[in-house]
């Protein structure tokens, strides 16, 4: 039992949560289902941080296509640089700031 527990401890090492999780539940051990329930939680968390990451890039990626586009447009003197345009511009960037803050936050 030693060299599998050893094994579902090197997958969840590795993050294959799944591997580790399937490991833990072959052995007939009341501590392998207490690690097996641990890496169920891991891989949770680790899913969750996963979307979360995902949508702030989102949210970065398209306040920094507003801002080209509307700097695009300025230069190319097909927009007006007005001051609702820049604040609007400004607005966009402190939103991409806020969120690139956040993806280093746990």
């Amino acid at each position: 039992m030693n060299a599998e527990l050893l094994r579902a401890l090197d997958l969840a090492t590795a993050r294959d949560w799944a591997g580790a999780r399937t490991a833990l539940l072959r052995l007939d051990d009341p501590v392998a289902g207490r690690l097996a329930e641990l890496v169920g939680v891991l891989d949770h968390q680790d899913e969750a941080r996963r979307r979360s990451t995902a949508r702030l890039r989102h949210e970065i990626g398209n306040a920094l296509a507003i801002v080209q586009a509307n700097l695009e447009g300025v230069i190319d003197g097909v927009l007006e640089p007005t001051a609702d345009r820049l604040a609007g511009m400004r607005d966009a960037l402190a939103s991409a700031g806020l969120a690139l803050e956040s993806l280093g936050k746990p």
